[in-house]
């Protein structure tokens, strides 16, 4: 029993890191923006295609303080 209850929280915990995190770091990473959006949701820059799980849309707009 003790080994599902692991492996259930391993599957969540491990699910919930790899949604939040990025494919790299950001001074590694690319500005693909004015890159051309392909029918399948890839993204092609500079002879590039960037399928989904190697690109992130992130906001850069500063959220007003609480």
């Amino acid at each position: 029993m003790y080994g599902r209850i692991f492996a259930c929280l391993l599957v969540l915990f491990g699910v919930r890191s790899t949604v939040c995190s990025l494919p790299c770091d950001y001074i590694d990473s690319v500005n693909i923006t004015d890159g051309e959006r392909l029918p399948n949701d890839e993204i092609r820059h500079n002879g590039v295609i960037y399928n989904k799980t190697y690109y992130r849309m992130i906001d850069y707009e500063p959220r007003p303080l609480v």
